[in-house]
């Protein structure tokens, strides 16, 4: 696995991304320009609070409330334009993203939390109420999942405790409230396939190369949607119609994969 670049020390001369009143997703949508930013000199996130950069404190960047020299970037949403594009504009004309490897710790706790799979990993939570979908279209999901011979494994903050109770049930894994705020990228590492809203699961998931299908119903894929692939998710005009049937059409089309099929008999090869 590729290495971060070093975290060089702060000059007036570097990058400053303004990411004030921002959360984790937007922090991993930016990764790809802070990437292309990084071969220029210092990186500097402005703005974030610590819980939304817990999981990425190892990124090689400084983080600060604010900064009092360099060059401030600002990325405004653009109709139609993709944030990371708005980012990497924000750098200069045909800057390239870099895809920089995503730090992850605390892998002894999740090997224990998670063991061997072939896991399909749900994340239902969304802070903001408008991005949740049903959750009876969550527990069919994940019965239709199990059915097809995957095992189901629902993942979220604390605060989600009495849905991930009611989706995992007596027969999924439910490890909602179990990781913490620096380790719970590593979960979706260990995944097959990520299931998510439209939250910082569906990025992370992205940017560690894991498929992910993100459920899309009041932002839209194509400016809010995984950067790298994001030919899985699916999209309404908002979240209620987003029907399970749409859901379960493109689960089924990544299981009939390649990598899937691959991965699938890779894993159900090895002992439990």
């Amino acid at each position: 696995m590729a290495s971060l670049p070093e975290r060089l020390p702060w000059s007036p001369s570097g990058s400053v991304f303004a990411l004030q009143g921002a959360h984790t997703g937007d922090l991993v949508m930016a990764m790809p320009a802070i990437g292309a930013a990084l071969k220029r000199g210092p990186v500097g996130v402005a703005g974030l609070k610590p819980q939304y950069y817990a999981a990425l404190q190892d990124l090689p960047v400084h983080y600060r409330v604010r900064f009092h020299d360099g060059r401030r970037l600002v990325a405004r949403r653009t109709a139609g334009l993709h944030m990371t594009e708005v980012w990497l504009r924000c750098l200069g004309e045909d800057v390239a993203p870099v895809r920089l490897p995503f730090p992850v710790r605390g892998n002894a706790q999740l090997d224990r939390l998670l063991p061997f799979g072939p896991w399909v990993l749900l994340s239902p939570w969304s802070d903001f109420a408008p991005k949740r979908w049903d959750p009876g279209h969550w527990h069919l999901l994940a019965g239709h999942i199990a059915a097809s011979g995957w095992r189901v494994a629902v993942t979220g903050p604390p605060r989600a405790a009495e849905l991930g109770r009611f989706i995992a049930g007596p027969i999924h894994l439910n490890l909602v409230g179990r990781d913490g705020p620096e380790d719970w990228p590593g979960l979706l590492r260990r995944a097959a396939l990520v299931i998510s809203t439209d939250s910082a699961p569906v990025h992370v998931a992205d940017a560690m190369d894991i498929p992910v299908i993100g459920l899309y119903g009041h932002t839209r894929i194509d400016e809010f949607g995984p950067f790298w692939r994001r030919d899985l998710c699916v999209q309404a005009g908002s979240m209620e119609a987003l029907g399970l049937g749409t859901v379960i059409e493109a689960f089924e089309r990544w299981r009939r994969s390649d990598a899937a099929l691959r991965q699938r008999s890779e894993t159900s090869a090895a002992p439990p």
